[in-house]
């Protein structure tokens, strides 16, 4: 017998709150990340913790208004995360990745809370897996405010195939700045691990417009993760530098104008990249004379042969392995007389930061010409 109108309302609202009143799936054993520690009795100066979750599921419910999915609320120094997941597991990413709390065998509620002790400072940006809408971004009153972007570009930004007899194909993303190049090609970034180079490039070209830095070029090598670390790939990251140095950077400095001078150029590399940025200065001196490389794993056992190399390091407070790979490489340039800043953050392992890093390591590295 069909459904009337009013009968099929019944039904699609009966449907709409099923999931909230139906036995919540049996949760999966919670993930913990070896990045934060639970809180100890004692407040740790610098760093992040994992506090017993203090709210209830209507709790939860209450802060999850209008449709969301994940929402947060402060508390002197305590974070707040609560989350709807209909699910065996709801898990944060981003700044923050582990498993949450469940609140209630019959509602799909979950819950986490941190400490943070220098909350005011902390800049981080979660999202809930599996949900692509469920997101936020906390910064605090004293954190780094977001750095000027130009839309549109008064550069150009471009891709290019090439096809290496190295690695296969490969994308490469160029950014050359407005004007004609000076002649001895434009000062250039080369950049690794970064999958797409536009947010960076429409930072570097505000930069510019504003005269805060002088007009560089930047060019992507695209994105990858073993072929950067040669100590877990090393064919791959020979292989990887060959494509570098025969294939892709003779292509863009002829096309590009770009300079070959080590003074005039930077490695970037973020994430596992910035150990391929400075394991491949380390290496080869005249590759660049600066290099710029945002969470780190870290080297431990590869000197630094180039005394006037300068090395610009950010790792975050709450990425326990990168702040400590940082540190270490930090540690190991100081040992070979090279020069190494290092910025400790109030964040995690994601992007807002690393944006932020990025616009005050051009500002140290290209200042304005006088």
């Amino acid at each position: 017998m069909p459904l009337t109108r009013a009968g099929l309302g019944l039904a699609l609202a009966f449907l709409a709150i099923l999931p909230a009143s139906a036995q919540m799936p049996p949760p999966k054993a919670m993930l913990h990340s070896q990045s934060i520690n639970d809180c100890g009795p004692k407040p740790l100066a610098d760093e992040m913790c994992r506090l017993p979750v203090a709210f209830e599921a209507d709790d939860a419910e209450a802060h999850l208004k209008d449709g969301k999915d994940l929402a947060y609320w402060i508390d002197g120094t305590t974070l707040n995360i609560a989350a709807r997941a209909f699910a065996s597991e709801a898990v944060l990413e981003g700044s923050i990745e582990e498993g949450m709390t469940p609140l209630s065998t019959r509602r799909p509620m979950w819950g986490a809370a941190y400490r943070l002790p220098d909350i005011g400072k902390a800049l981080l940006e979660v999202r809930l897996r599996g949900h692509p809408e469920a997101a936020f971004v906390y910064r605090g009153a004293q954190a780094p405010s977001a750095p000027p972007t130009s839309d549109p570009l008064i550069g150009r930004l471009e891709q290019i195939d090439i096809k290496s007899g190295a690695i296969g194909q490969r994308q490469v993303q160029v950014y050359t700045p407005p004007g004609k190049a000076p002649a001895g090609g434009w000062p250039v970034v080369i950049a690794a691990g970064i999958a797409d180079l536009g947010p960076y490039a429409a930072i570097a070209d505000a930069l510019i417009q504003g005269k805060q830095i002088r007009p560089v070029a930047m060019v992507s090598l695209g994105n990858g993760e073993s072929q950067y670390l040669r100590r877990k790939d090393p064919d791959g990251f020979i292989r990887h530098n060959l494509f570098v140095r025969r294939e892709a950077l003779p292509l863009v400095e002829k096309r590009f104008h770009l300079s070959t001078a080590a003074d005039s150029r930077m490695l970037l590399g973020i994430g596992a990249a910035g150990d391929w940025a400075l394991d491949t200065v380390a290496r080869d001196p005249a590759m660049a004379a600066q290099v710029a490389a945002f969470s780190p794993p870290g080297l431990s056992e590869f000197p630094f042969r180039n005394r006037k190399l300068k090395l610009y390091l950010q790792a975050g407070s709450f990425e326990g392995p990168y702040l400590k790979g940082a540190r270490s490489t930090c540690n190991l340039a100081g040992a070979s007389f090279a020069t190494c800043h290092l910025d400790i953050t109030d964040s995690g392992h994601a992007p807002l930061i690393w944006h932020v890093e990025w616009a005050k390591v051009l500002k140290q590295v290209f200042p304005p010409r006088r």
